[in-house]
């Protein structure tokens, strides 16, 4: 449903789809889960809040949610 890429680390990728939330370090090469509490939802927007630095996920039919200080998977190579 929707792809976004950091705006601080090129080749970090957000992935909101029908079901999950996905992460990817190497350009969608591979992409791993990034579910924490966030309920299974379709997820259709995805926004890296510049201030906090936080990634806002907004899903159909559970809200939004917020996970905070997303600068440790800035942090992390492609290697991961």
């Amino acid at each position: 449903h929707v792809v976004r890429e950091d705006p601080t680390r090129p080749g970090l990728l957000y992935l909101g789809t029908e079901n999950a939330l996905y992460v990817s370090f190497d350009d969608g090469g591979r992409w791993l889960p990034l579910q924490g509490d966030l309920p299974h939802a379709p997820v259709y927007w995805l926004e890296v809040q510049p201030h906090f630095n936080d990634l806002v996920v907004g899903t159909y039919g559970r809200g939004f949610w917020i996970l905070d200080d997303v600068t440790p998977l800035q942090q992390l190579g492609d290697e991961v």
